[in-house]
Formats: C-alpha cells, sequence, structure tokens
C-alpha cells in the first residue's frame, strides 16, 4: 500500500487578521468608496456632471453670463448664425458608464490588491478602499478625455463655442473634480 505525504496549512488566521482589521478600522459596520463629483446640489460642477450623466436640462447660450458664451453669441451673430435659444443635454453618462464598462478590470484590480495585502500581511481596509477609489477615478478621467463613441455629438453652437468636438471636455475641470471619497 502506497503513502502519500500530506499537509493542511489553515490560512483561516488571514482571514480573521483581515476580520480584526476591519472591524477596528470602522464603528460602522460598513466602509465604502464613493466615487463621482461632491458638493452641494447646487454647485455648478455637481449641476453640470449630473446634467451630463443623466441627460436631463437644457443649456441657454443666450442666458448664460460666462464670458466666453458671451463672446461666442456675438460672433456666431455676426457670422450672420441664429443662436438656438435652448440646446437639449443629451446623456453622455462618463460615471455609470466607466463602471459598466470596466467592472471586470476593476474587479480583476481588487482581487490583485487584496491578495497583495494579505501576502504583505498589510491588511487594511481604508488603505484598500482608498487605492480602489484611485483607480476608479482614473478610469472615469480617462473615458472623459478620450470620449465615447455612443455619447451625442456637441451642437453646432457648442462646438463654436468651445473650439472642439470632444463632449465633456472644455475647460478639464470636470474631469479633474471627479474624486473618490470613503463613505464610514
Amino acid at each position: 500500500m502506497a503513502r502519500a505525504n500530506v499537509s493542511i496549512t489553515d490560512k483561516r488566521k488571514d482571514w480573521d487578521k483581515f476580520v480584526k482589521n476591519y472591524k477596528t478600522s470602522s464603528k460602522k459596520k460598513s466602509v465604502a468608496t464613493r466615487i463621482g463629483l461632491f458638493g452641494k446640489k447646487s454647485s455648478e460642477i455637481v449641476q453640470i456632471g449630473t446634467q451630463h450623466e443623466f441627460g436631463v436640462g437644457f443649456w441657454e447660450p443666450q442666458e448664460d453670463n460666462d464670458p466666453r458664451t458671451v463672446k461666442a453669441v456675438q460672433e456666431w451673430k455676426a457670422l450672420g448664425k441664429r443662436v438656438p435659444k435652448k440646446i437639449f443635454i443629451p446623456e453622455r453618462s462618463f460615471l455609470r458608464s466607466t463602471i459598466d464598462d470596466k467592472k471586470t478590470k476593476i474587479r480583476k484590480f481588487v482581487i490583485a490588491l487584496v491578495a497583495a495585502s494579505f501576502k504583505k500581511n498589510d491588511v487594511n481596509i481604508v488603505k484598500i478602499l482608498n487605492l480602489i477609489g484611485f483607480k476608479v477615478v482614473s478610469e472615469v478621467q480617462l473615458k472623459i478625455t478620450k470620449g465615447d463613441d455612443d455619447w451625442p455629438k456637441n451642437s453646432p453652437f457648442t462646438i463654436f463655442r468651445k473650439g472642439s468636438t470632444k463632449p465633456l471636455l472644455d475647460t478639464g475641470r470636470m474631469r479633474q473634480s471627479i474624486s473618490h471619497e470613503l463613505d464610514k
């Protein structure tokens, strides 16, 4: 009769340490990373982001007091063109669509990050969630920079005002405002 040497390694101690660190890193039972544009609902950048993410709202160029818009309205009229009263802002999802498009990549990143944390014996849920937040923020910002073929094109007046055909990119302020925070 043949004999085999078998050894069993109990890795539960790693899990127990993870749970202990998790419990001590937060007084609540759950911690999450939120990605988006943060601030008061009335802030301009949150309103712009919401309008583009969900496609709700109109832009009234002739009512906009931004100096660039005022100048563009004057130049557009000087060319003999009619300035639209309202321009519908269509949906150009940059948050939800990034999560949908990159969920496999994000999942693999999370698995590798947690595995590396266990391997280094450095399991800190807050640190892990912050790193996940930075990763997803960079993916969202990259999508805004590259654009999406499914996004509706800008209106002719918007292209004239911005000097670019790229949706969601003008000054870069919205893209740079994408951030993450821990919801403890």
